[in-house]
C-alpha cells in the first residue's frame, strides 16, 4: 500500500505525519475551483475553434458554475472532480453537453467536450484571481441585464449604466492590467447595446491619446452603428477617435471607417480625403490595400466616367480590347473557378 505523507521540519527533529485519503482528496478537490479560459474545437463545426470559459465553484463537495462561449452560456447541472479528473454536465437550449478533462497542478485543463452529440477537444488554463474577479463582475452584469429586459428599455439602460460605471471604475484602479481592459471594453459594449451612444462616447473621450482602448472602442462603435444603420453616428464617432488618438494605426483605421461611411452617403470627395489620410498614417497596414482600391474606384469607376483600359484573351485565343468597342454598349461578366 502506497503511503502518502507530508513532512514537518522542526529545529531538531523530522516528523512524518500520514495523511488520510479523505485529506488527500479534499486538498485535490479544492484546487479545481476558479475560472478557466482557452479554446475548444467547435462540436457543431469541427474545423472551427471557439473561445471557451469555465467558472467552477466547489461547495459542500459539489461542483457548480457555468460554461460559456461568446455566443452561448449554460449553467453546470452536475459535476464531479476525482483524482484530477473533472466531469461536468450542462444543457444549452435543450441540447445536452458534457466536458471531461484532466487538470494538472499548474492549472492546465485538457480533454474533450460534446454538445448535441458532436464532440471536440478542449484546452483551458486557470486565469489569475484578478482576471477571474473581473470576469465575475461581467457575468453578474450580464445576468442583471437579462433579468431587466422584461421591464423595458428604460430598465435595461439603467442597469447598463450602473454596471458600465462600476466596470469603468474597476479599470481606474488597475489601469495597466489586462482584466481592467476587458472590464472597460465590456462597459462600452453594455452602453452601446442599450442604445446609450452618447454615454459611451463620453467615456471614450476621457481616455488618453495613447490608450489602446480607443482602438477597441472604434470597433465597437463601428459594429453598433453598422448594425443599427446609423451612418451619422459612425461618422461622428470615427472622426472624434481619429482626432483623439495618438496611435498611427488607430488613426488609420478610424479614417478608413470614416471614409467608408461617407462613401455610403455618396460624399465621394470627403471619403477620398479620409482614405488618403488613412494611407498617410499607415501605408502598409491592414486597410491600406483596400484604401488604395477605394480611391481608384472613386476616381475612375463612377457612372458616366470612361471605362478603364481592359485587354483580355478570348476562348479562341484572340486578344480583345475594350477600346475596340468605344461608343457602344458593352456587358462585361467577370467569373472564376477555384
Amino acid at each position: 500500500m502506497k503511503l502518502t505523507a507530508c513532512v514537518v521540519l522542526t529545529v531538531a527533529t523530522l516528523v512524518v505525519t500520514p495523511l488520510s485519503r479523505a485529506q488527500v482528496k479534499s486538498a485535490s478537490a479544492d484546487s479545481v475551483a476558479g475560472r478557466y479560459e482557452g479554446t475548444a474545437a467547435n462540436p457543431l463545426r469541427p474545423n472551427d475553434s471557439v473561445a471557451l470559459s469555465l467558472n467552477l465553484v466547489l461547495q459542500d463537495g459539489k461542483i457548480s458554475g457555468r460554461i460559456a462561449t461568446p455566443e452561448v452560456e449554460a449553467q453546470i447541472t452536475t459535476g464531479t472532480f476525482t483524482q484530477n479528473r473533472l466531469e461536468i454536465r450542462f444543457n444549452v437550449g435543450g441540447a445536452p453537453g458534457t466536458l471531461d478533462a484532466t487538470l494538472s497542478r499548474d492549472g492546465a485543463m485538457t480533454g474533450k467536450w460534446t454538445l448535441a452529440g458532436q464532440g471536440g477537444t478542449v484546452e483551458l488554463k486557470r486565469v489569475p484571481e484578478d482576471i477571474a474577479r473581473a470576469a465575475a463582475m461581467i457575468d453578474q452584469a450580464r445576468d442583471e441585464l437579462r433579468a431587466s429586459k422584461p421591464a423595458g428599455d428604460a430598465a435595461v439602460q439603467r442597469t447598463a449604466s450602473k454596471w458600465a460605471d462600476e466596470l469603468w471604475s474597476y479599470h481606474a484602479d488597475r489601469p495597466a492590467s489586462p482584466e481592467a481592459s476587458r472590464a472597460r471594453r465590456e462597459a462600452l459594449l453594455m452602453l452601446l447595446d442599450s442604445g446609450q451612444v452618447s454615454a459611451a462616447l463620453s467615456k471614450t473621450s476621457s481616455l488618453a491619446p495613447n490608450d489602446r482602448t480607443l482602438d477597441n472602442a472604434l470597433d465597437l462603435f463601428f459594429r453598433n452603428a453598422t448594425r443599427r444603420g446609423q451612418l451619422e453616428v459612425l461618422i461622428s464617432t470615427a472622426g472624434e477617435i481619429a482626432a483623439q488618438s495618438g496611435d498611427a494605426k488607430t488613426k488609420a483605421r478610424a479614417e478608413f471607417m470614416l471614409g467608408e461611411a461617407l462613401w455610403q452617403k455618396s460624399e465621394n470627395v470627403r471619403a477620398k480625403e479620409c482614405f488618403e489620410k488613412s494611407l498617410a498614417y499607415d501605408s502598409k497596414g491592414d486597410f491600406s490595400a483596400e484604401a488604395r482600391g477605394n480611391i481608384y474606384e472613386i476616381d475612375r469607376l463612377n457612372v458616366g466616367q470612361a471605362a478603364p483600359a481592359l485587354i483580355a484573351r478570348a476562348l479562341d485565343g484572340t486578344t480583345v480590347s475594350l477600346t475596340k468597342y468605344s461608343g457602344r454598349p458593352v456587358l462585361i461578366v467577370f467569373w472564376a473557378t477555384w
